[in-house]
This record gives structure tokens, C-alpha cells and sequence, in this order.
């Protein structure tokens, strides 16, 4: 291992960009993996305890996210509407 790592330090530029990038794609790709796997047990304890809960949860969560929704669009149509109503222009003969 350490001869390899003397022959890739002793290597050009590109060489050791190309090590960089094949190194960090695989660290990477270990770090979504135990993330996915430690993501997936979490949600799979959470489940297994709120197993009933599930069906309530659903139609409180889009009764939550429908007046969500309602709010932003009032705020947004409020924002619009404000900003057309106070531009006025005057021409005077």
C-alpha cells in the first residue's frame, strides 16, 4: 500500500487528479450507503411503533399541507396585488 501511494505521489498532475476523484467518488458513495442503511432502520423503528397511527397521520399530514398551501397563496396573491396597486403614474399637461 505504501508503495502505492509513493508511486502516485511521484506520478504527474493529472495522475494524482485522477486518484483524488476516484478516491473521493468512492468515499462518497460509502458515505450515502451507510447513511441510506442507517436512514432506512430508523424509519423502519419508527413504523413498527406508530403502525396505527399511520391512516390518521396521512389525512391530518394533507389537511396540514392544503391550508399550507392556502396561506402561501393568499400571502403571494396579497404580495402581487400590493405591489400592482402601488404603481400609479401621473401625467400632468
Amino acid at each position: 500500500m505504501r508503495e502505492f501511494i509513493k508511486k502516485i505521489q511521484n506520478s504527474d498532475k493529472p495522475t494524482k487528479r485522477k486518484w483524488i476523484i476516484i478516491c473521493s467518488a468512492i468515499s462518497m458513495f460509502v458515505i450515502v450507503v451507510i447513511w441510506l442503511i442507517y436512514f432506512n432502520f430508523s424509519f423502519n423503528a419508527e413504523n413498527a411503533q406508530k403502525m396505527e397511527v399511520v391512516d390518521n397521520s396521512r389525512t391530518e399530514f394533507w389537511n396540514v399541507f392544503k391550508t399550507g398551501l392556502k396561506v402561501v397563496w393568499n400571502g403571494m396573491k396579497n404580495k402581487i396585488s400590493g405591489l400592482m396597486g402601488s404603481n400609479t403614474i401621473e401625467i400632468i399637461k
